[in-house]
């Protein structure tokens, strides 16, 4: 297996001009990863997931697995899966991703947010069946939460669950969340209900994570783009090229315009005005199939105004307090109407209404990256 030195990781202070120096995620292999581990202070762990326990999730970047640490832990596990890059190899490609994400999770602001998914280390596991190419491969492991995925609890829809308390906040961990990624100079790649994670802290407050860095960039890489149907946006849904930093942070914002819709208007609403993005129960896969190629004509035909037109429809006659319209209405404006280049998020205008769902540590953060931004990018040289 061929290897190459990798580079170290740095921040900076202020905005970097890397554009020009933008590199694809490329060829690395397992001695570029256990050194990224060395340099992160990254915890090997002596545990493994439990033979015959429920599988949590699968992604395009992992399956979940989980298993018991002791009587109050329980723990979750990503085994990576080949991206298929068609420039690398499946094994380079999977583990450049897999340097990419650890050294995310590790970085100082994204390591202490609340809402990004906390990395506790890597295990080491050797694949079941005959002897693999891959031999051993590591495992992300993270901890469980109590309520699983904005997709199931999106399927159970418990008004008594997801009251309107409970929508602001998660909709304002969200945001903040994406926030501060950006700040940091990193694009996630992949945002959608899935990849959301539901907890109840000690106070019984709702709070989200955002989990699986597997598609995720630094200011300083390219890739070809995740698509993860019907969250993708218009333009990138038939790109065969990688893509810069830029261009994926404004695929996350147009993504995390749906996203805002799932969790600030309830499902009934968007199943009726037939722009739901999460496959119910009943939808048959032929449904939902013929339901994932009428949403991507709507998204592309017109730069999609019929689709934003539907949306402010449905928002004008959802049953929602004045306070939720109007943050829809402009994050509608902001993210989803806009072609690619010209999407933003309205932060400054956001801050007053999810401030109070945040604590006091994360809006001194949200504040230092809205008016001294750059000091805490993440470059991966």
């Amino acid at each position: 297996m061929p290897t190459r030195r990798i580079t170290r990781v740095a921040r900076r202070t202020g905005k970097a001009d890397v554009e020009s120096s933008q590199k694809p995620i490329g060829f690395a292999s397992l001695v570029d990863f256990m050194t990224v581990l060395q340099r992160t202070n990254t915890t090997l762990l002596p545990v493994l997931p439990h033979k015959g326990t429920e599988i949590l999730g699968r992604g395009l970047s992992g399956v979940v697995k989980q298993s018991t640490a002791d009587l109050s832990t329980n723990l979750a596990f990503k085994e990576g899966i080949p991206s298929r890059n068609l420039q690398d190899t499946e094994i380079d490609q999977d583990w450049s991703a897999l340097i990419t994400e650890v050294t995310i999770l590790q970085h100082g602001p994204i390591k202490a947010n609340p809402h990004i998914i906390d990395l506790l280390g890597i295990a080491f596991a050797a694949p079941p069946g005959p002897p693999s190419e891959r031999g051993v491969w590591p495992l992300v492991v993270t901890s469980k939460v109590n309520h699983g995925d904005l997709t199931t609890v999106l399927r159970r829809d418990h008004s008594e669950f997801l009251t309107d308390e409970a929508r602001m906040s998660l909709f304002a961990g969200v945001a903040e969340a994406i926030f501060v990624l950006h700040s940091c100079g990193i694009a996630h790649g992949d945002l959608k209900t899935d990849n959301v994670l539901i907890y109840s802290s000690e106070t019984n407050k709702i709070e989200p994570i955002l989990i699986d860095f597997g598609s995720s960039t630094t200011a300083t890489q390219t890739r070809l783009p995740t698509r993860s149907d019907p969250w993708t946006p218009p333009e990138i849904e038939n790109t065969r090229v990688n893509l810069s930093h830029a261009e994926l942070v404004q695929a996350d914002l147009y993504t995390f315009g749906l996203l805002s819709l799932h969790l600030l208007l309830p499902l009934e609403g968007l199943l009726s005005a037939n722009l739901c993005l999460v496959q119910t129960r009943e939808q048959s896969a032929d449904e939902w199939a013929q339901f994932l190629g009428e949403m991507s004509e709507k998204k592309s035909d017109n730069a999609g105004d019929e689709f934003v037109t539907q949306i402010f429809d449905l928002i004008a006659g959802a049953d929602l307090t004045p306070e939720r319209q109007s943050i829809l209405e402009q994050i509608v404006k902001t993210t989803i109407q806009p072609v690619r280049g010209k999407r933003i998020l309205p932060w400054e205008y956001l801050l007053p209404y999810i401030e109070t769902y945040l604590s006091e540590r994360q809006v001194v953060q949200f504040n230092l990256c809205l008016y001294a931004p750059g000091r805490s990018v993440l470059i991966l040289l």
